[in-house]
């Protein structure tokens, strides 16, 4: 995740890379500044960059513009109102077309390219990344699959389960495996929303840790007891 919907400038900056507007000026940091980006000059940046080859793990698979793009889906939950995220969107449609004319990259629909507020792309733009789904290289490392096929019961889980889970989270993968061993999966979350789409995971039963209406800052008070009471819900889910 990251608190920003830049496209990965800010690390290009912390990299070497300048980021000029038409005047020779450096550009602001943060997604309002793409808007003034005219020239991107990369001779500046780190020489061990040439010499290194990069794989960035994307959490989801949303390209960087349009409808599932980094703007509309993420930058809601930081903090952008309505009118922010169209402006948002038609910065980083200008910063792609910067990078276009740059390198001749077209990286703006590649899977996982609007993860982090569009840090997926500024992988792909950047650093020449080769761009893979985050949860499926974790589970290969850890042999995931395998200790699925031992299990009796699959749980798995994240802060919030929504409509973004189905966009190639870990909840996600581990449910699919989980079916493709027909093993029961218990999801379990602080917060679920999108209930109905989130039945296409396949998932034995999703449980909110958080009840429903409770303030956030009684969930935070309550935490200890909320997360007591849905082990116990869980293990009779489970018994049942």
């Amino acid at each position: 995740g990251s608190a920003t919907v830049d496209a990965g400038c800010g690390l290009a900056k912390a990299l070497g890379f300048r980021l000029y507007d038409r005047r020779g000026r450096s550009i602001p940091d943060g997604g309002g500044g793409l808007s003034r980006l005219a020239r991107i000059r990369h001779d500046t940046a780190d020489p061990r960059l040439s010499t290194t080859s990069f794989i960035a793990l994307a959490d989801v698979q949303n390209p960087l513009l349009g409808p599932n793009g980094a703007a509309p889906v993420f930058a809601p939950q930081k903090g952008a109102n309505a009118v922010e995220v169209l402006r948002l969107e038609r910065n980083l449609l200008h910063w792609h077309r910067i990078i276009q004319r740059t390198w001749g990259l077209d990286v703006a629909s590649a899977n996982g390219a609007g993860a982090a507020g569009g840090l997926g792309a500024g992988c792909l733009a950047f650093l020449g990344a080769q761009l893979i789904p985050g949860a499926q290289w974790v589970a290969e490392q850890i042999g995931l699959a395998k200790a699925i096929g031992w299990a009796d019961l699959v749980l798995t889980g994240e802060g919030r389960l929504d409509r973004q889970t189905l966009a190639g989270k870990g909840p996600a993968l581990v449910a699919r495996l989980a079916r493709v061993h027909r093993k029961p999966v218990i999801a379990v979350a602080g917060a679920v929303a999108d209930r109905t789409r989130l039945r296409s995971l396949g998932l034995t039963r999703c449980l909110a840790i958080t009840p429903p209406g409770m303030a956030l800052s009684e969930a935070f008070a309550q935490a200890e007891t909320n997360l007591e009471k849905t082990a116990a819900a869980l293990m009779m889910a489970f018994r049942r």
